[in-house]
């Protein structure tokens, strides 16, 4: 699959294999989140090897205290897919 010009996500993206491969493949943007502060350190050290640092956007999240503005984005994809819901077709979700 092609995410050629996609925003994406990638919740719980642990050592940021699949955040790569996205922005690999062309995502224009892909926000990176865990909360293992090791695993964005981590995201964001390879990123940046891999020149893919203004693509990649690794953030420490904590699901227990949920930051308000991811936890909505969270919400709306839960949302939209328990109903079967597709998304705009730009933006692109992994969990």
């Amino acid at each position: 699959e092609n995410f050629n010009g996609y925003s994406c996500l990638d919740a719980s993206c642990g050592l940021g294999r699949f955040s790569i491969a996205m922005a690999t493949l062309g995502a224009k943007h892909v926000l990176a989140v865990d909360n293992s502060k090791f695993a964005i350190s981590f995201v964001s050290q390879k990123a940046a090897s891999l020149g893919l640092s203004d693509v990649i956007e690794a953030r420490l999240f904590d699901f227990n205290k949920q930051d308000p503005t991811l936890t909505q984005a969270l919400n709306l994809v839960e949302k939209a897919y328990k109903k079967g819901l597709k998304l705009e077709s730009k933006y692109t979700v992994l969990l």
